[in-house]
Formats: C-alpha cells, structure tokens, sequence
C-alpha cells in the first residue's frame, strides 16, 4: 500500500504547448479557447505542472469504484454541500451513468467524510472520529507517525478549508474534508468545491486559467467548464487509475489533441 499525503503546493504552471478543441465543447459551436484546453489538461496532472508535451505521460488518479459514499457530519443543515454533491455526481454520470455519489450513515463506511462546523478540531473531538479506524483500508491502514501528522493538521484550528486523502497507489481510497461555517457563503463554495473536485482526482497543484482551482482567478468558487469537462474526461469508464491523461483524452471521443 502506497499511501501518501496531500499537501495543496502554489505552483504556478506555465507555456501554452497542449491544445484540446472540438465544437461540441463549447458553447455556439466554438472550440475551446485554447487557455480552458490548457486548464484542462493541468487539472488532469498530479505530479507534472508545465505544460508541454510530457505533461501527457503523467498519469490519473480516480475512485475506482461505481459506487462513492459520503458523509455529511454537521449539527445544522448543509445545503451547500448537498448541493456541490449533486451537482459532482450530475457532472459524472454524464459519461457514466452507472456512477453514483450515496449517502451512508456510517462514518467508517463513508468514503468522502466531510466535517461542516465552526473548528477544524471537531473532526476528532465533537464527532469522535478515530482516524486510524477511518483511514483502515483491507486491513491496511496510514502509519501511527502519519496519523499524528493528520491529527495535528485537524487539532491545530488554523485552516478554515482542510482535507486529506488516501491512494493505493493511482486508485483513491478515502479523504476527510473540512469546511468552517465561519466562513461566508463563497468561501465555502469555494472550499467543498476545492476538496470535492481534488477528492476525485483532479490537480493537487493550483492551475492557471478558469477553474475553482484556479492561480489566476483567486475568486472563482463556482465550478467551470474546464472543472467540469475534466471530470468528465477522467470518469469515463474505459479510463482507469494509472492511465496517462493522452489515453484519458484519446478515449473521450469529443476531444482531439494537437502540438505545435
């Protein structure tokens, strides 16, 4: 088991080598300008962040799973994150219909454990959530060293939008969200956004053009195209982790890949 951390890293990407277009894409019958073709293909990275013709040997990570289970733990209504929960799985089941996003009522069960409260501390304490329990896995589990290092992040309050996934390598396994209700209503749109479309397997890095995860565009909190045709792109069924983003792209029939 390979387990490793996320850490969000500000790292710019830059050039402008990869191209994607098709007329399907966008909207009046327009390609994609060629900044959202870039967006898309860094938001399909996770270990490569300039943008040249290497970039599409890297490889993807995804839930290897039809079925993803969350859940919710907050003592007032969430309405925001059912709503960016919906509209994830709305965006997914556009090339794979047989993917779902369920609730579940078990904490250790859930696959995406998602904290909406005013502390980042309530993930362990007001919610009793044992993190070794949560991040066992097939009878595998993180290190006792790596489960200080996840309770320290939590315990120590000094993040208003948190998360933390697992990986057996390309496959994702489990991820712990944290959201604070202090913030105001963009802000946490713009958190879940973040931790959901990361928890899924698109870029830990911050990427340049238009996208929620976005260097250049601090305020964005909404999903964006590119967010969304990246998603799409990486939940096709014949795509599997591990697979290089050309083959992820090679397999959406919509898209074709040009190089200057």
């Amino acid at each position: 088991m390979n387990w490793k951390k996320l850490m969000v890293c500000l790292l710019l990407a830059a050039g402008a080598q990869i191209s994607i277009s098709h007329p399907l894409f966008a909207e009046d019958s327009k390609n994609l300008p060629r900044e959202t073709s870039n967006t898309i293909v860094q938001l399909l990275s996770q270990t490569i962040h300039l943008l040249t013709p290497s970039i599409l040997t890297d490889r993807v990570r995804k839930w290897d799973a039809k079925t993803i289970q969350y859940k919710i733990l907050s003592d007032q209504p969430a309405p925001k994150i059912e709503q960016a929960l919906a509209t994830v799985e709305t965006v997914l089941k556009k090339v794979d219909p047989t993917l779902a996003l369920q609730a579940t009522e078990s904490n250790y069960d859930a696959d995406i454990l998602i904290v909406f409260d005013s502390q980042s501390s309530s993930v362990m304490n007001k919610y009793a959530v044992d993190l070794k329990r949560f991040y066992s896995i097939d009878g595998q589990h993180l290190s006792d060293q790596m489960i200080a290092n996840v309770a320290h992040l939590y315990d120590s309050d000094i993040n208003d939008c948190v998360w933390f996934l697992a990986h057996d390598l390309f496959a994702l396994k489990k991820t712990l969200i944290f959201v604070s209700t202090s913030e105001n209503p963009e802000k946490v749109d713009k958190c879940i956004n973040n931790a959901l479309i990361v928890s899924l397997g698109l870029s830990q890095q911050l990427v340049q053009g238009s996208s929620v995860r976005s260097s250049t565009a601090p305020l964005q909190s909404e999903l964006t195209r590119a967010d969304r045709l990246a998603l799409e792109i990486l939940y096709q069924p014949t795509v599997h982790p591990g697979d290089t983003i050309q083959q992820a792209i090679t397999n959406f029939e919509r898209v074709n890949i040009t190089e200057p």
